[in-house]
């Protein structure tokens, strides 16, 4: 019984480092895309565009086709 405590400490800090993880790969992966979006010189957000920048073969123009 005197483990649980700990364990909900514990537990409690791994959710906010998670938490913390998640909005830094959430902001990476957003900044990736906006610079990808503008680099193609598409006009719209890429937000916008559903499926149109993760789709199947978005791959084929990324960074390593870069001139």
């Amino acid at each position: 019984m005197q483990l649980y405590p700990w364990n909900a400490s514990v537990a409690g800090a791994l959710s906010e480092a998670l938490g913390h993880a998640e909005v830094v790969l959430r902001s990476t992966l957003r900044d990736a895309l906006t610079a990808r979006h503008t680099r193609l010189g598409r006009p719209e957000q890429w937000v916008r565009r559903p499926g149109g920048d993760l789709e199947e073969h978005s791959h084929d123009d990324g960074p390593s086709r870069r001139p």
